[in-house]
């Protein structure tokens, strides 16, 4: 392929990057456009949709329709944007924190003093206090659902009828 300007041949080209007829390991055109025909474009959305249909079938089969369920959640989360917790810090910063209490100190003033321990020199202890703040106060959300999770029966058959008879009491 060739670019004229006027009479000239001005530069020689090399072909397309793209080859439109490129398919991936499913089958399916790795390239589209806004051009494509309506037919093409109808054949390509089916295959899509029957790929979709056979893998959660086997996914299914394989681990169960719970399971499957949480599986194919967890891929379509959208990935996080920015800065990620660092789960260590977290536990040192708990930790701190609750050494403070275990000494004696009030709950209100135990943030506070376990990030006066924690600071290094060039983070500031307020925001360190209210990232320990932060930290309990999800930690405490987490056990009163995982308490409040443990005293629900179960959605069983025995759970059920468990709780119709507490119900005639």
């Amino acid at each position: 392929m060739s670019l004229f300007l006027g009479k000239r041949l001005a530069i020689d080209l090399p072909p397309p990057p793209i080859d439109p007829k490129e398919t991936d390991r499913f089958g399916l055109p790795l390239w589209f456009t806004l051009l494509e025909r309506v037919d093409a474009r109808e054949v390509r959305i089916e295959k899509t949709h029957a790929l979709v249909r056979d893998a959660t079938e086997a996914v299914i089969r394989q681990i169960g329709r719970t399971e499957a369920r949480r599986m194919f959640l967890r891929a379509l989360r959208v990935p996080l944007k920015g800065k990620r917790p660092d789960a260590k810090e977290n536990e040192l910063l708990l930790a701190a924190y609750d050494r403070a209490i275990a000494r004696g100190v009030p709950e209100r003033h135990a943030a506070r003093v376990a990030a006066a321990e924690m600071v290094t020199g060039e983070e500031d202890v307020q925001s360190i206090a209210k990232q320990i703040r932060r930290l309990v106060k999800e930690r405490a959300r987490r056990q009163a659902e995982e308490k409040a999770r443990s005293e629900r029966p179960p959605t069983t058959l025995l759970g059920k009828a468990l709780r119709k008879s507490e119900a005639d009491f």
